[in-house]
């Protein structure tokens, strides 16, 4: 087909036509379509700077954070120590009371024991003097003369009563 055959097929112009229409709304399509491309383009590096903002923040917070508790942990450590201190010195302390009142208890025990020993001696000698007493007192009566026995008597009973005065004294 030549030139003239084909400038007159109206097929060829309505193909030129579209060739022309497809070319000009085509560019004009490219045009919004990159525009469009480009505004997504900026939307999606403006989240990423922004999530990379968010993640640096994220990452600011998460060290502090980590270094709070790092404190939080030294200072919950030092409580706990001080803690175990002072439980040491109260039990240290409350053990030293302990013995304390211990040897108190005991010394008050001893004074008392020695009271009631001392008491019960003292108690003892009484009974043996009484008993004592009374066997003289019988066998005075019973193997010596009447005046010989008041006279002993007489000086037993002062002996006696010398002695206990002393030994009260």
């Amino acid at each position: 087909m030549t030139w003239s055959e084909l400038s007159q097929d109206p097929s060829f112009w309505v193909a030129v036509s579209f060739v022309v229409f497809v070319g000009g709304f085509g560019r004009l399509l490219l045009r919004r379509l990159a525009g469009v491309l480009d505004a997504h383009r900026t939307a999606v590096r403006d989240e990423l700077d922004s999530a990379a903002a968010l993640h640096a923040e994220a990452q600011s917070l998460r060290d502090r954070y980590t270094d709070e508790a790092a404190v939080a942990e030294k200072t919950a450590s030092e409580i706990r120590a001080r803690a175990q201190e002072a439980a040491g010195q109260i039990a240290a302390e409350s053990d030293v009371r302990l013995q304390a009142h211990l040897s108190r208890m005991r010394a008050r025990a001893a004074e008392e024991i020695a009271r009631s020993e001392e008491a019960a001696r003292q108690m003892y000698r009484e009974r043996v003097a009484d008993l004592v007493l009374a066997a003289s007192t019988r066998l005075l009566r019973e193997r010596i003369a009447p005046e010989m026995q008041a006279m002993l008597i007489q000086q037993t009973v002062d002996g006696i009563g010398e002695s206990l005065r002393q030994r009260q004294a």
